[in-house]
């Protein structure tokens, strides 16, 4: 196994600079983002013992996705894609932070973090397969999708 397991580390080590960042950073997300959704749901449900409340955040993620997606195509003219990428993950603990600094969990507010981290996802979403296709080959790009396939069960 060790000998299985130590030849995976030496071919991850060949594949190039930015293909071993990409999947690093998919990898840390996917660890991170779940614990994040987690949270914040039994927060707000913890904090306001309404089921309503984890439905509007839960609504105004879903509506924030597609205009991010919108508002990304717009936004590729003028700013890297890296760092979009890179703002749709920051904005998840935005959110969080925004969703903690609540004096008391309204509408208003959970609505207003819950379009935040649709931000989030709709920068990840919207630019993480197009770094994936720009930055693998025909020769690694199975092997790509397969870490990442892998990173996210």
């Amino acid at each position: 196994m060790f000998k299985y397991l130590s030849s995976e580390i030496a071919h991850f080590r060949q594949q190039p600079h930015n293909f071993r960042i990409l999947v690093l950073t998919n990898l840390v997300y996917a660890f991170v983002l779940p614990v994040i959704d987690i949270f914040v749901a039994a927060y707000v449900m913890r904090n306001s013992n309404d089921p309503t409340k984890v439905v509007i955040y839960q609504l105004t993620i879903y509506t924030g996705i597609p205009l991010t997606f919108l508002l990304n195509g717009f936004l590729l003219k003028y700013v890297n894609i890296r760092k979009l990428y890179s703002a749709g993950m920051m904005l998840s603990a935005v959110s969080m932070i925004v969703m903690m600094s609540l004096k008391s969990l309204d509408l208003v507010g959970i609505g207003i973090a819950g379009m935040i981290m649709g931000l989030s996802f709709g920068f990840y979403w919207a630019n993480r397969d197009y770094l994936a296709l720009a930055i693998t080959n025909d020769s690694n790009r199975n092997y790509y999708y397969g870490l990442e396939t892998f990173s996210i069960l």
